[in-house]
């Protein structure tokens, strides 16, 4: 499906995010990649009207399901903007709805699928469904202190979060009653596992008065909800990251090369580099960016496990799991 893509002119940056991550010496710098992807799944041209359903049976949490389809609908909107789809809202799915006579509920999204093949204006209807476990534990941690010129350890408090998502998706042809495109996926955040770098740490401890718990639900079901929408959707993708300092000044020549938009030659020396030190994993990384700017997933996936397995920098993470979907 990758091989498929069309790959967009790559947009990068020379220092052009500089106030965010800066672009000293041995800092890396600022590198914006975008490209556009097709559909994950083909999606017959004649479904153009889609409408979205919250399912709020089978243990579905009723809450997390109808912000999942609100998420959903604004994205397909979003990426809808060159006519793929008309997305009913839906307060107009309601009224319809109620002047068919038909329930919003039901415990089968296909027999439901049967019910709204009675609305002939909706091409295909999208059923999402979530679960969520949640819990802030309170837990303590050793501690290192130098406050008195010596080693010392203590205990502190603070709160885990641990937070479980489980999202499925459907797309139904209400012509046919088949499923035309199916997403499932569990999606797991643990505060102590988390790398303190990544967006979704950003949430814990935040000043707008909603629980950290939900603001991580919420990260994670966007998450699922994009996973979906570029399932059946074409969809842009965009990258802003830091590229990584190396350990080698060969590293910091290709980040100069890859600045300049320079990638092939960029690409060059992130090899040399790592032909030096199989264990750069700045240059392996790097490597990876290159190759995905250019549209080289299968080899960008190979570079960014390779940095993975070396150390475990969130962007490196970010960036193998972006070309495995």
């Amino acid at each position: 499906m990758r091989s498929l893509c069309r790959v967009a002119g790559v947009v990068v940056a020379v220092c052009g995010v500089a106030g965010l991550w800066g672009c000293g010496e041995g800092k890396g710098g600022g590198f914006v990649l975008s490209y556009d992807l097709p559909a994950r799944q083909p999606i017959p041209e004649s479904i153009r009207a889609v409408a979205v359903q919250a399912e709020e049976s089978r243990n579905s949490d009723a809450r997390w399901a109808r912000v999942a389809a609100d998420k959903t609908i604004a994205q397909l909107q979003a990426e809808s903007a060159q006519g793929r789809y008309a997305v009913v809202e839906r307060s107009v799915l309601q009224r319809m709805l109620e002047e068919q006579d038909l329930q919003l509920a039901f415990g089968d999204p296909d027999e439901a699928a049967k019910n709204f093949g009675k609305l002939k204006t909706i091409d295909a209807m999208i059923f999402a469904y979530v679960q969520v476990s949640s819990e802030a534990r309170h837990a303590t941690r050793t501690t290192v202190s130098l406050a008195s010129g010596r080693p010392g350890t203590g205990t502190e408090s603070y709160t885990r979060y641990m937070v479980t998502v489980n999202m499925s998706f459907k797309l139904v042809d209400l012509a046919s009653g088949s499923t035309r495109a199916a997403h499932e996926k569990r999606y797991d955040y643990d505060s102590d596992r988390d790398g303190k770098k990544s967006t979704i740490s950003t949430l814990i401890g935040g000043s707008s008065g909603v629980p950290a718990t939900d603001a991580i639900t919420d990260a994670l079901v966007g998450q699922g909800v994009g996973d979906f929408v570029a399932t059946i959707c074409p969809h842009a993708v965009r990258v802003e990251t830091k590229l990584a300092a190396g350990k080698s000044p060969t590293v910091k020549s290709g980040n100069a090369l890859a600045l300049a938009g320079e990638h092939e030659a960029a690409l060059e020396q992130y090899k040399i580099a790592l032909d030096r030190n199989a264990d750069d994993h700045g240059a392996a990384y790097n490597a990876g960016l290159m190759y995905e700017a250019t549209g080289s997933f299968d080899d960008a996936r190979k570079l960014y496990a390779r940095a993975v397995a070396l150390n475990k920098d969130s962007r490196y993470a970010e960036g193998l799991a972006r070309v495995r979907k």
